[in-house]
């Protein structure tokens, strides 16, 4: 029989899904886990949602059935909440460009039916690699000594760098975030970095220069810190977004059509290197690089959360080409996604879902709106046009 969960920790694993825990209570949690294998073993299995109905019956055991009713609620509404609404958008603009997750051949696959996977996105992991080149692998469980090269401390589920006087030209420091991941950075300016799934960010561990610069592949919501003699750019190729202190996000994956950067508040300008284009946006507006055209245009958000919901693991699909979407769900839920035929990469569907639906019960919701069918093949999801 497993032995029984201490409720203490029980109550420490449900609060730290809700991000309620406190430093100290973060690292009481981090040392349970770590002082043995078994504890490590079963964390893992919980965060991975494997573990639930294990923790579940340990935790009622223990007079702890009302915080155990909760989080058996949570962790179910994470599995059957209903999506919101959802269309779809008839107009075939097919975009030529190649998600990364279309590149599986097709020679060397059987297809066979999809199992239910049960996957759930954004578990807290990052690579951290300093300017040696050493690699740290960051997650809960990281230990703090693990950081003792570096200046950067943790806090919970946070990478932190603290603030520094110093003229001394600064070390780079790359944080890169795998598939089915995320993570959170706060600078040694103050500046907050939230991370999404396969992101990389280089940054220098203190800024001495005018600028503070940072340089993004991928997708990241910027909380920057006020310094108007100072201001931040992030280069996200081949556009640079300059700010002085505001709120706003950037979805640059080299593999995508389109550079977005969208404004929450505050102001930035957008530059893109053909015919020295030069946007200036207000809250509610983003601006729009279009790769192949070289064009940088702005449009109106209709909704801000449509551009910074996958903070909060919610995906907000706005009449996107079924690729995007794809690619999305791929980073998501770590997981290798590919469509098969051309014809229905460009198709827009319009969907919004709420944190807590598995990929199948995403998967199943959009197929009759994008009239594809799937299935997996050695560890990959293969969609298919569905024959009429």
């Amino acid at each position: 029989m497993d032995t029984p969960i201490p409720w203490k920790i029980a109550d420490l694993i449900i609060r730290q899904w809700s991000k309620e825990l406190t430093l100290e209570e973060e690292t009481t949690l981090r040392e349970w886990i770590t002082s043995q294998e078994s504890n490590q073993v079963f964390y893992q299995k919980v965060i991975t949602g494997k573990g639930f109905d294990h923790f579940c019956q340990q935790a009622s055991e223990h007079n702890y059935r009302q915080k155990y009713q909760a989080f058996r609620s949570h962790i179910r509404k994470r599995k059957l909440r209903k999506w919101r609404r959802i269309g779809y958008a008839a107009a075939a603009i097919l975009l030529p460009f190649v998600l990364s997750i279309s590149l599986y051949p097709e020679s060397e696959q059987k297809n066979i039916p999809i199992q239910s996977t049960e996957i759930i996105p954004g578990t807290y992991q990052a690579v951290l690699t300093l300017s040696n080149g050493q690699d740290i692998f960051l997650s809960p469980i990281t230990e703090k000594n693990k950081l003792e090269a570096t200046t950067a401390t943790l806090e919970g589920n946070t990478l932190v760098y603290p603030k520094t006087d110093t003229t001394t030209a600064p070390a780079y420091h790359k944080i890169t975030i795998p598939r089915g991941g995320e993570y959170i950075l706060r600078l040694a300016d103050g500046t907050r970095v939230w991370l999404n799934s396969e992101t990389e960010l280089e940054y220098p561990v203190v800024f001495t220069e005018k600028q503070r610069q940072v340089f993004l592949k991928g997708e990241a919501y910027f909380e920057v810190e006020k310094d108007a003699r100072h201001p931040f750019v992030v280069k996200a190729d081949p556009v640079e977004v300059e700010v002085l202190g505001t709120h706003f996000n950037v979805e640059a994956y080299p593999g995508d059509a389109e550079v977005k950067t969208t404004l929450l508040e505050g102001s930035v300008a957008v530059n893109a290197p053909a015919g020295n284009s030069r946007i200036t946006l207000s809250p509610g507006e983003c601006a729009i690089y279009n790769r192949a055209d070289k064009t940088l245009q702005e449009e109106k958000t209709k909704e801000n959360n449509t551009a910074t919901g996958w903070r909060d693991g919610h995906f907000h699909f706005d009449y996107l080409p079924l690729q995007e979407i794809a690619r999305e769900l791929s980073n998501a839920f770590h997981v290798k996604i590919k469509i098969t035929d051309e014809d229905i990469k460009g198709f827009r569907i319009r969907a919004h879902f709420t944190e807590g639906e598995s990929l199948d019960q995403m998967l199943d919701l959009l197929q009759p709106a994008g009239n594809f069918s799937y299935s997996k093949t050695n560890d990959t999801i293969l969609i298919h046009s569905k024959l009429n």
